[in-house]
């Protein structure tokens, strides 16, 4: 019995140090968006989109994999995969977890409100707003195998100059 509580003790202080550090790196993700992410901008990523630069960023988010920054003239946005090719349904447990973790470590400064459905591109997420600042998780269909999902991240705001996302 001793044995049993102290490894759910251990799990318990895993779990809880882990979500400090989830929460800080957030945290200095958020801060450093007003710099366009450039603490977090590493090698350039060879993208074929001519109107937007990406780059691997400096750092994963813990729980995630797949890191980058956009910089677009309307948008500047710093993402992650945070699951790849799963069903849709495992897709939407993530979905609701995260949401879960974001409210916890955002608090109630953010406008909660669910994504809408943008030209069959996402099926079901969620946005945490602050003026033109969002934090979005998104379940997407797989680009190669429309049977399989991926949850994405997404942390970014419109430039003040800009009429649309």
């Amino acid at each position: 019995m001793k044995i049993a509580f102290v490894l759910f003790l251990l799990v318990l202080a895993n779990s809880v140090l882990s979500q400090d550090s989830f929460a800080k790196q957030l945290k200095e993700i958020i801060k450093d968006s007003t710099n366009h992410f450039q603490k977090f901008k590493g090698t350039a990523k060879e993208m074929p989109d001519a109107e937007s630069s990406y780059y691997n960023s400096t750092i994963n988010l813990e729980g995630t994999k797949e890191n980058w920054v956009m910089i677009h003239r309307s948008v500047c946005s710093y993402s992650a995969d945070i699951a790849d090719s799963i069903t849709k349904n495992k897709g939407k447990k993530i979905l609701d977890a995260w949401k879960i973790k974001l409210e916890s470590i955002l608090g109630g400064g953010y406008k909660i409100e669910k994504n809408k459905l943008l030209d069959n591109l996402f099926s079901d997420g969620w946005n945490f707003k602050r003026g033109n600042f969002s934090i979005s998780i998104m379940l997407s269909q797989h680009l190669y195998d429309k049977s399989l999902y991926v949850v994405r991240l997404f942390i970014g705001h419109e430039h003040p100059t800009s009429k649309s996302l």
